[in-house]
């Protein structure tokens, strides 16, 4: 199960990069987001969804 969600999650990130190459930010937010939820404990998924505030100059939300 926990496997699963771990593999789930790890496609849903790819898919977020995908989207963030493209600079569409707001859908790899969204797929950062559920990476989060399937798999709290990978850092990697935080860290590319400041990325993504970033981008946004949405900085306050990146610290956080």
């Amino acid at each position: 199960m926990q496997l699963q969600r771990t593999k789930e999650a790890e496609a849903k990130k790819l898919e977020g990069n995908e989207f963030y190459k493209k600079k569409d930010f707001n859908k790899a937010l969204e797929l950062y987001t559920a990476a989060i939820e399937l798999n709290p404990s990978e850092l990697l998924y935080y860290t590319n969804m400041a990325a993504v505030f970033i981008e946004q100059k949405k900085y306050d939300e990146a610290i956080a």
